[in-house]
């Protein structure tokens, strides 16, 4: 959520974790950043 994401949106997502963190949300986090990586579409 870097780059052309906007403070709104970030607040946004950031209370969306807050509100339902679990470790199958941090790992669903890990892996589509993982596959993000790969594809090149995560800088």
């Amino acid at each position: 959520l870097r780059g052309r994401t906007s403070l709104t949106d970030r607040v946004e997502w950031d209370n969306f974790y807050i509100e339902n963190w679990s470790p199958w949300l941090d790992l669903k986090v890990v892996a589509l950043t993982t596959v993000a990586l790969w594809r090149g579409t995560g800088t």
